[in-house]
């Protein structure tokens, strides 16, 4: 109906609407606000935590701390785990990582808490291509 009155496409009569455009601009910040409150209600920690996506919510205030413990963590089982790739090239990435974690639990499970290798953490998937 639009095409037939305006001659062109229902989008382009749409755009070219001078009431139309008002009325968008007149909405658009309540639409905002809407999916601003949307995003915001489902990206929440708690409630990924509640879904089962997080294993844990980490305080604002140890968040650094808690990071950099952990990077210093995979980073040392990253090298561990090419190591032992290295030494043997029959030996997979998750066999590496299973014998550094078994290692990790006989000799204590680490240097600090932080840096225990808990089953919290555990991936035994490939590095993508674009990993270092």
């Amino acid at each position: 109906e639009l095409k037939a009155q305006h001659g062109a496409s229902a989008n382009d009569a749409i755009k070219s609407d001078p009431a139309i455009k008002a009325r968008v601009q007149q909405l658009l910040p309540a639409y905002q606000q809407m999916a601003l409150r949307f995003a915001d209600m489902h990206d929440t920690p708690q409630r990924m935590l509640a879904k089962g996506v997080l294993q844990g919510v980490v305080p604002w205030r140890e968040a650094r701390r808690f990071f950099a413990m952990r990077l210093k963590r995979r980073l040392t089982e990253e090298g561990l785990i090419r190591h032992v790739a290295s030494t043997d090239v029959s030996i997979s990435r998750r066999q590496a990582l299973t014998m550094v974690r078994t290692w990790s639990s006989m000799a204590g499970g680490g240097l600090h808490d932080e840096l225990a290798w808990g089953s919290r953490d555990i991936r035994s998937e490939e590095p993508s291509a674009s990993a270092p």
